[in-house]
């Protein structure tokens, strides 16, 4: 897994239009009012983002975390939710940052964080706005039946 260069800044989306509901668990779903997409944050994943702010390096990010959790968090932890957020386009980074970040086996890696941290694996899920309409449909067409004799 890559790390990316220890002065490289993360920061939450300046372009995108977010409207975020945190959840009582300290998970977060997020809607991108723009392309109408929704990200579920896990609590690690949240943290990340929240410790993303208007800006802060990895080591800024993983104390953050720390902070948070009352526990040790490995930097891979911290970088893998970093590559989860930034495919979401929920993050910005300050320079460019390799393709790869937070790229490998995903099953190895899931593993190595697993064991290598006291908090979840961060998890970052997003349901566009055109999967979110097949399920609409779906779940309309389905119930259209029931009932009917």
């Amino acid at each position: 897994m890559s790390h990316p260069h220890p002065e490289t800044s993360f920061s939450q989306s300046a372009t995108a239009q977010l409207s975020v509901e945190k959840l009582p668990d300290g998970s977060m779903a997020i809607l991108d009012e723009h392309s109408r997409d929704i990200h579920s944050l896990n609590p690690s994943a949240a943290a990340v983002w929240e410790a993303c702010g208007n800006g802060a390096t990895l080591a800024q990010i993983t104390s953050a975390v720390e902070q948070k959790f009352s526990r040790p968090v490995v930097d891979q932890v911290v970088t893998y939710a970093l590559a989860q957020l930034r495919r979401a386009k929920l993050i910005e980074a300050s320079d460019a940052v390799s393709a790869t970040l937070g790229d490998s086996g995903r099953r190895s890696m899931l593993k190595r964080l697993a064991t290598a941290s006291a908090i979840a694996v961060p998890v970052v899920l997003t349901l566009t706005a055109t999967e979110q309409r097949v399920f609409a449909q779906q779940a309309g067409s389905g119930n259209q039946g029931e009932g009917a004799l």
